[in-house]
């Protein structure tokens, strides 16, 4: 009859002992899979921000060209202004010359 209960209790001890193997395995398991998803997640964050940064590079990019461009027209129409104000100068000179000439006439 001891050797019953001691039978009985080595296989209890057995079978706790496996419970408690299969237990860890499954941790150490489920512990890799969450460091594989949080390494995934990662990745997919860094990349995200990554292309952020580079749609965020492209958009200064263009406001700095679309500054640049309306500057540039500014110029140009400053420009065109100056010649428009020129020319008229020119022609209220020749103007003038003209008058000068013919009253003198």
């Amino acid at each position: 009859m001891i050797k019953h209960k001691e039978d009985k209790h080595e296989k209890h001890d057995t079978e706790v002992a496996q419970l408690l193997r299969g237990a860890k395995t499954k941790a150490v398991r489920a512990e890799e899979n969450a460091n594989t998803q949080v390494r995934n997640l990662q990745t997919k964050l860094d990349d995200m921000s990554k292309r952020a940064l580079e749609a965020e590079d492209v958009l200064k990019g263009e406001k700095h060209q679309r500054e640049t461009d309306r500057i540039q027209f500014r110029a140009e129409a400053d420009k065109n202004s100056g010649r428009v104000k020129e020319n008229q100068m020119l022609r209220e000179r020749f103007q003038r010359a003209i008058e000068t000439i013919t009253t003198s006439y």
